[in-house]
């Protein structure tokens, strides 16, 4: 493990009474963390190359590569550490919480290939201006319905999104802790979204894999702690930044997550 981390970070905005206990030494790969980084970047962006030849290999291989990012960070990060303290605080099991999250991993990732597969049997692989342009189009599309999902989750149904924010250390593992129906508001159906347009609207096969890949690895990576991207700390002030593919700072007075999440 690295050096801990002695030095608070900057609050980005944040309320000052909203800040984490900033005397928790982190103590992680330090500077290593960037191959772990570069693991899961590899691990969702070439999520193709799993299935393309056979489904069943291709998931049995990506679900492994996935378990195994969940005992890279769990065994190298105490972070994961503090948020269990911080769940067993808030009413929840640390260690519960992981099961489900890893049984629901199993489904949803067979789901998702055998979707995918129906979805791309014909799929060609090209590259031009136009590819560019409509994963453009997907991704804003997307931006917009998860920004404002999340503020709704935010502003109304701050108990259901509390689970998901009890990660106030984000890390690999904690874009994949959620309440089942936050997973499904914010995660799988702007994924399902986005597969559809690809699909159905804009007719394009090898459009609904790039945009598969580019999500799930956006997704995943935006709790990554040795990248510190704007929304690890979303979730280290619990700030009002919505978004999820661009940083946007804005304060909402009628964010209640910050009010219901005990930090001790």
């Amino acid at each position: 493990m690295g050096k801990p981390e002695n030095k608070p970070e900057s609050l980005h905005g944040s309320r000052l009474e909203n800040k984490p206990d900033i005397t928790f030494q982190i103590k992680n790969l330090g500077k290593l963390g960037y191959l772990f980084s570069l693991y899961c970047f590899c691990l969702h962006f070439f999520i193709f190359v799993f299935f393309r030849y056979n489904v069943l290999i291709g998931y049995i291989a990506h679900l492994t590569l996935h378990l195994g990012a969940f005992y890279i960070d769990f065994k190298t990060s105490n972070s994961m550490e503090y948020n269990f303290k911080i769940l067993e605080i808030n009413g929840f099991n640390g260690y519960k919480t992981m099961r489900k999250m890893i049984i629901d991993l199993c489904i949803s990732k067979l789901i998702i290939f055998a979707i995918l597969n129906y979805m791309t049997s014909d799929a060609k692989f090209y590259f031009d201006f136009s590819l560019i342009i409509k994963v453009l189009i997907v991704l804003a599309i997307l931006e917009v319905y998860f920004t404002v999902s999340h503020m709704i989750l935010h502003r109304y149904f701050p108990e259901i999104h509390k689970i998901h924010h009890c990660c106030i250390r984000a890390t690999y593992t904690t874009g994949f802790i959620f309440n089942e129906f936050d997973r499904l508001f914010e995660a799988r159906l702007p994924i399902l979204l986005g597969l559809l347009i690809s699909y159905y609207i804009f007719n394009d096969s090898f459009l609904s894999i790039v945009f598969f890949a580019i999500s799930n690895t956006w997704y995943s990576m935006d709790h990554d702690e040795y990248l510190k991207p704007y929304h690890y700390y979303h979730h280290k002030y619990i700030n009002s930044n919505y978004c999820v593919y661009i940083n946007l700072p804005y304060h909402d007075p009628n964010d209640k997550v910050k009010d219901v999440v005990k930090r001790s």
